[in-house]
């Protein structure tokens, strides 16, 4: 009867971790909220909003707001988006990770040039 009592006290606490930690996981999921972006030099916000996969945003560049869609999944981000209006054209693809410290890195390739990003929530 204690052996048996033991076993269903440690499966008890088996699955009260196991929920623990996939809450802590379904939490880590979410990208959205504001970030700070830096590429090469230059620092943009970027504004995240998520339903499920599925992200919208912004990034605030030197020429003005870049909007951007995209799908966050596995940890993995990818955004598109262009310049609205403006002298200048740009068009911009965002491919990058969610970090173990909990930041984004990635690569940005642009009309102008290809760059190496991070970000960091604000």
């Amino acid at each position: 009867m204690i052996e048996r009592t033991k076993t269903l006290s440690a499966g008890l606490a088996l699955v009260v971790m196991l929920a623990a930690s996939a809450s802590a996981h379904a939490q880590q999921k979410s990208i959205a909220g504001t970030w700070t972006m830096s590429i090469e030099g230059m620092t943009l916000s970027m504004a995240l909003e998520q339903t499920g996969k599925k992200i919208e945003g912004t990034l605030e560049s030197p020429h003005g707001l870049i909007r951007v869609k995209g799908e966050f999944d596995g940890g993995m981000l990818t955004l598109a988006g262009a310049l609205e209006g403006g002298a200048h054209e740009l068009e911009v693809s965002v491919k990058g990770a969610h970090q173990t410290d909990g930041t984004l890195a990635g690569a940005m390739t642009t009309s102008v040039g290809d760059m190496k990003w991070t970000a960091s929530r604000n």
